[in-house]
């Protein structure tokens, strides 16, 4: 597990340390560097990069781009990815892994290339998808028609109970249905509980869409060891969100549900008050973002001084959040 990353003149993050747990819920205002952290995650998982020109902090003079990601438990280490820039005496851009602790390499390199950082596209959520030998869903969310044909067809059980969650979730339906458009191609569809008149996901809600995304993500028999995802509230009304919330809780707390597969690393961003209010009883799971004159700083909500005082005699986590008692705000005229 990930239990901190260490960005240096990367993008807007000058010098800032993340912590991070089994789960995290990474709030902050625009521009504090949430979804840099997620980009960080990326560059771990080496789909995409290392641009000196795109990564290097605007306006800073130095000429090295590092990103950090300690790890703890068995295969606890440090492991570093650097990008140099044009130098008197090394007129490259270069990019290197450095493994500075005793730790199993190739056993982390394979951790890493499972990571998976998602920002669902309802776009591509419903339209059809190619069936294939290897099934993935993409980090827009295409694909997933054929993650939910391949649930039905040989994880019977799965997708029976991830059915059983779509009635609970989505009253007006009751399972997950199929059709093939063309040749090599299956598309989904949800049946309403009244009539089982099917409906198509081309004419499903964007809510609709991504919320069955996380639902079908936290169902998977085999999923990424780290999950990142830029804001799952997208689109999601707010009384869904507890749900949204328990199936992070799924995948990152699998002994809790009776899973027996490794736990996987979530880390989320959001700018929901009602989603962060779903963590009021779990404050380490919560690291707040702030951006000052000195940069941006990452802090744990529950080390934050007399935090404990402050949940058990005040309103709504969001509502505290949104007064700026805790920070994390954008910043004052």
């Amino acid at each position: 597990m990930i239990k901190e990353l260490h960005f240096k003149n990367f993008k807007i993050l000058r010098d800032a340390r993340v912590p991070l747990g089994p789960m995290t819920l990474l709030v902050g205002p625009n521009g504090s560097g949430k979804s840099t952290v997620l980009e960080g995650l990326r560059l771990l998982h080496g789909n995409a990069g290392l641009d000196f020109a795109e990564l290097k902090t605007i306006g800073s003079d130095v000429e090295t781009v590092e990103l950090s990601a300690h790890l703890s438990g068995v295969d606890a280490g440090v492991i570093t990815l650097r990008q140099w820039g044009k130098t008197p005496d090394k007129n490259r851009v270069g990019k290197e892994l450095v493994n500075r602790e005793q730790c199993d390499a190739n056993r982390i390199q394979s951790e890493l290339a499972s990571i998976r950082v998602f920002a669902f596209d309802p776009r591509k959520i419903q339209q059809p998808a190619h069936l294939q030998t290897v099934t993935t869903l993409a980090e827009d969310g295409s694909g997933l028609a054929a993650v939910l044909d391949e649930l039905s067809s040989k994880h019977y059980e799965r997708f029976d109970a991830l059915n059983a969650e779509v009635a609970r979730w989505f009253r007006e339906y009751d399972r997950i249905m199929f059709e093939v458009p063309s040749p090599g191609q299956k598309s989904f569809m949800l049946r309403n509980k009244r009539d089982h008149h099917a409906i198509p996901a081309r004419f499903l809600s964007h809510g609709t869409l991504v919320a069955l995304a996380i639902l079908a993500l936290a169902y998977l028999p085999n999923p990424p060891t780290t999950v990142g995802i830029e804001e799952p509230e997208h689109g999601v009304h707010p009384r869904l969100l507890q749900d949204i919330k328990d199936a992070l809780c799924r995948l990152a707390f699998p002994e809790s549900v009776g899973e027996t597969r490794p736990a996987v690393q979530v880390v989320a961003t959001t700018h929901s008050p009602y989603l962060l209010d779903m963590f009021r009883d779990s404050p380490e799971d919560v690291v707040i973002a702030n951006r000052d004159a000195d940069g941006v700083s990452f802090n744990r909500l529950s080390e934050l001084p007399n935090i404990r005082q402050i949940l058990g005699e005040s309103p709504p986590l969001g509502d505290l959040w949104y007064s700026g008692i805790l920070g994390g705000i954008p910043a004052q005229p």
